[in-house]
């Protein structure tokens, strides 16, 4: 499965995001985790959109336009780069690929199995 690493601040709190392309299912997944969250967090309406974005993805097929969906319906912006990318791993059927991005798009290629998977398609 590929994974597309990035993090997302809502109200001060930063959110571990990932995207990717799991080709044994031949679908994409969203994660977003809750870790820096505090308990007294979880009755903060603030954070209900990201919350509820974290479900949204569970037991669906999901697609890259679906992805970007759940992520900017909860006030989520990924850096420059990240869908593109995502599509890529799409186009190739990507398995082992890890890239992590920056708040500045900066990628860092952490694991890559298959040729070429870190590079968007032309």
């Amino acid at each position: 499965m590929s994974r597309i690493n990035f993090s997302a601040t809502v109200a001060g709190k930063v959110f571990p995001i990932v995207v990717g392309w799991d080709r044994r299912l031949g679908q994409c997944f969203v994660s977003i985790s809750d870790v820096n969250l505090d308990e007294e967090d979880y009755d903060d309406d603030k954070f209900d959109a990201i919350l509820s974005a974290s479900c949204q993805g569970m037991g669906r097929n999901l697609g890259p336009d679906d992805c970007k969906a759940i992520l900017e319906n909860a006030g989520v912006v990924a850096p420059q780069g990240v869908y593109e990318l995502l599509q890529t791993h799409i186009s190739i059927n990507a398995g082992n690929v890890i890239v992590e991005f920056d708040a500045d798009g900066k990628q860092t290629v952490l694991l890559d199995q298959d040729a070429k998977a870190s590079e968007p398609v032309a």
